[in-house]
């Protein structure tokens, strides 16, 4: 980006402009401009003062991973849950995990899994997927459902996560609550790998090995 256009974004989000502060942020952080941590912690923190719930979950994921700043989970906690509660399906997604898993709040896997749920519903992808997960296995006070977790799997991939067509692939290939489809799985691990999922790729490289006369393998 040329010098000018950048002082040009800068004095927007200093008149005020919290959406330009922070895409500011984001573009120091990891996007558009070589990195810069402490502008990045600079204007997502200007954009969280403006009320923007996205520079405040990116202000939070800053503190939660110490990336910029010391790490401080408290704060993490608090910027999450203003991200959350202001319409931020990034910030419910984070808030969540903190939950479930315990890190830097006391783990309430309830109210974690009702936050994925809450991310889940406005349209973030890797919640939905996380949700998938967690009706595949028993160990967080779920029943195995398999149609639950291929409908989180289908909007998920839909939405464009490599990992939620990639485990979308692996019940159509196992027949787990779903009819067997291998022509249906490499086309989800076509999509999964196309989206750089390691996993799509090396699952769709081994189904067509020993399947190669499946139509979506004939087509590589």
């Amino acid at each position: 980006m040329e010098r000018a256009e950048l002082e040009r974004l800068s004095s927007l989000c200093t008149n005020g402009d919290e959406i330009i502060c922070s895409r500011l942020g984001e573009m120091y952080n990891n996007d558009g401009i070589r990195e810069n941590d402490s502008e990045a912690l600079q204007f997502y923190q200007l954009a969280c003062d403006g009320g923007n719930a996205n520079g405040c979950s990116e202000l939070g994921l800053m503190y939660d991973i110490g990336e910029g700043e010391s790490e401080d989970n408290d704060e993490a906690v608090r910027l999450y849950q203003f991200a959350c509660d202001n319409g931020s399906a990034s910030g419910c997604y984070r808030l969540g995990r903190m939950y479930v898993h315990g890190e830097g709040i006391q783990e309430n896997v309830s109210r974690g899994i009702q936050l994925y749920r809450q991310s889940c519903e406005n349209n973030h992808i890797v919640a939905c997927t996380t949700l998938g997960i967690m009706h595949d296995h028993e160990n967080y006070n779920f029943q195995i459902n398999h149609s639950e977790s291929i409908r989180l799997y289908r909007l998920a991939c839909d939405g464009g996560d490599a990992n939620g067509c990639y485990r979308l692939g692996r019940k159509y290939a196992d027949g787990f609550g779903v009819r067997e489809n291998n022509s249906e799985a490499v086309r989800l691990y076509r999509l999964a790998c196309d989206r750089d999922s390691e996993n799509g790729c090396t699952y769709l490289n081994d189904l067509c090995a020993s399947r190669p006369n499946l139509s979506g393998c004939l087509a590589r």
